[in-house]
C-alpha cells in the first residue's frame, strides 16, 4: 500500500491596496513563513509599479527568501491599466474592486492550484474584501479572514445587529468585548459615521463574508 504524503501548507495572500493593510500582511506572511508554510503573496500590478518608481525593493520578501523562507511573489490587474488615477476616481475604483476585481481573482486562484496540486491550499484575503467565500467554496479552500484595522473596528461592525436597533438616548454598553460608547455614531469611525444607514456600508457587506470564514485573525496594535 502506497504510504500517505503529508500536504505542504500553502498561503495565497491578497491584501486591500493601501499601506496599512500591506504592511500588516506582510508582517503575517513572514510569520507563516518561519512555520515553514509556503507563501504566495499577491500584490496588484499597480502597486508593484508604484513600489518600482519610488526605488523601493519592489518585492519585498527577496531577504527573506535568501533566508531560506518560501515566500513567493506575485501580482495581479485589478482591470485598470497602470497608470488609471484611483483616487481621482475612487468610487469608480471600489466599484471594479467588488464587482469585477473578483474574476481576476478567480483566474488567478485557479491556475495556482492546477499548478500545484501537490500543496494544501488555504486563501488568506482582506475581511475588506466581499468576495473571498466564493472563491474559497469554488476551489475547496481553507478560508482565512485577515483584519488589518484596530479590534474594536472589528467588533463593532461584526456585531452590528446589535448596534443599529439602539436607542439613540442611551450608552451602547452591551457589544461583547467593548466598552461604553456614545449612541451618536457622528463620534465613530469614519467608515460607518459617514453612513446614515450603517447597514449599507460596503464595510458591512464584506463583514457579512467574514462571519463565513473558517478562521478570522486580527492585527494587534
Amino acid at each position: 500500500m502506497a504510504e500517505s504524503v503529508e500536504k505542504k501548507a500553502h498561503a495565497i495572500m491578497i491584501s486591500m491596496p493601501y499601506q496599512g493593510h500591506i504592511t500588516p500582511f506582510v508582517g503575517l506572511a513572514l510569520k507563516l513563513a518561519s512555520k515553514g508554510m509556503t507563501i504566495t503573496f499577491v500584490h496588484l500590478e499597480y502597486v508593484h509599479h508604484k513600489l518600482s518608481k519610488a526605488n523601493h525593493k519592489s518585492d519585498p520578501f527577496s531577504d527573506a527568501r535568501e533566508s531560506g523562507l518560501d515566500i513567493r511573489y506575485a501580482t495581479i490587474s485589478d482591470g485598470f491599466p497602470l497608470d488609471h488615477d484611483r483616487d481621482l476616481h475612487l468610487e469608480k475604483y471600489w466599484t471594479t474592486l467588488l464587482q469585477t476585481f473578483p474574476s481576476y481573482v478567480d483566474e488567478f486562484v485557479g491556475k495556482l492550484i492546477r499548478s500545484d496540486p501537490q500543496s494544501l491550499h488555504f486563501l488568506v484575503a482582506d475581511a475588506v474584501y466581499v468576495w473571498p467565500t466564493t472563491i474559497a467554496r469554488k476551489y475547496n479552500l481553507i478560508n482565512v479572514s485577515f483584519y488589518t484595522s484596530p479590534a474594536l473596528v472589528f467588533s463593532l461592525v461584526y456585531h452590528l445587529d446589535l448596534i443599529k436597533h439602539r436607542d439613540d438616548d442611551a450608552e451602547i454598553d452591551y457589544v461583547p468585548g467593548v466598552g461604553s460608547l456614545s449612541s451618536d455614531i457622528r463620534d465613530w469611525m469614519t467608515s460607518l459615521s459617514k453612513s446614515s444607514d450603517i447597514s449599507a456600508s460596503p464595510l458591512v457587506k464584506a463583514f457579512e463574508e467574514v462571519k463565513k470564514a473558517d478562521f478570522i485573525l486580527q492585527n494587534t496594535v
